[in-house]
């Protein structure tokens, strides 16, 4: 599911609106800052995927007994990629609308 919203994501490199002035230096910071925080939220949603896999497994092996847990850490997964798309796609609507401006 992470893969799918990577390879959504990417649509984002696609080619930027014209803008005819040039990015300030503040602007590459907090542009560096936003693709850092972007990375991060990515690689916390596919540990939460990876954790909830991991425990499903355990739990069908019997090396666990703890449903409530294993049921938790699906969950987490669940909201994680839930919120995660949603965030995709307000993004990819907000890349849509600034296209649209020129």
């Amino acid at each position: 599911m992470v893969g799918k919203i990577i390879l959504s994501l990417d649509r984002l490199n696609l080619p930027k609106p014209k803008v005819e002035e040039k990015i300030t230096k503040e602007e590459e910071k907090v542009e560096s800052g936003f693709l850092k925080l972007l990375k991060d939220g990515l690689k916390k949603v596919n540990d939460l995927e990876k954790e909830a896999d991991n425990l499903s497994q355990k739990l069908a092996t019997g090396e666990i007994d703890d449903v409530h847990e294993v049921a938790i850490a699906v969950r987490k997964a669940e909201l994680a990629v839930r919120l995660l798309t949603e965030i995709r796609n307000r993004l990819i609507d907000a890349y849509d609308r600034l296209s649209r401006l020129t």
